[in-house]
């Protein structure tokens, strides 16, 4: 069964966690989904590359174009999130169902449900990562990208396929 990861920022943690999550995304089965509402590209990009001036130390490229091949990119805002039916309101009207939500705003805390997930109210299926630089950024989206990987392969050993194709709790 394809899982679908979605990743609500495209700023350092969140485009670090995606990069990690897709070195895995074919051996465990899953897609990956970055949302952000705006690129972070210079606006300034086009011009300075034309000009020859675009170099490595000279003008961050825009959040996109860090993603690996085979990360989804969708360019609107989360309205909300429903945590009973794991979904995103999206500004632009549409829904997105996720497995895992991972949220990489950089600073809001995760969504709370009660009586569900680790701590008081916390859901499950939904991971944070802060807002770091550097050694710290990897080393945060290394461990939450280990943590999704633990809590897939917990949920897939939870149910086999039945045989009308149905799941069947084992």
């Amino acid at each position: 069964m394809d899982k679908r990861i979605v990743i609500l920022g495209s700023g350092n943690s969140g485009t670090l966690t995606a990069n990690q999550l897709a070195r895995h995304r074919h051996e465990d089965g899953f897609r990956i989904v970055v949302i952000d509402r705006a690129d972070r590209g210079d606006p300034e990009l086009d011009l300075l590359t034309a000009i020859g001036v675009y170099g490595p130390q000279s003008v961050r490229p825009p959040d996109t174009l860090q993603l690996r091949e085979g990360i989804a990119f969708r360019r609107a805002g989360a309205a909300g999130i429903d945590l009973d039916r794991d979904e995103v309101c999206l500004t632009d009207g549409t829904t997105l169902r996720y497995d895992v939500l991972v949220v990489a705003t950089g600073s809001a805390p995760p969504p709370r449900r009660r009586g569900s997930g680790r701590g008081p109210g916390a859901p499950t299926n939904v991971f944070t990562v802060g807002p770091h630089d550097g050694p710290a950024a990897q080393i945060e989206a290394e461990t939450t990208v280990a943590r999704i990987r633990r809590f897939l392969a917990d949920r897939s050993a939870l149910t086999s396929p039945g045989v009308d194709g149905s799941s069947v709790r084992t």
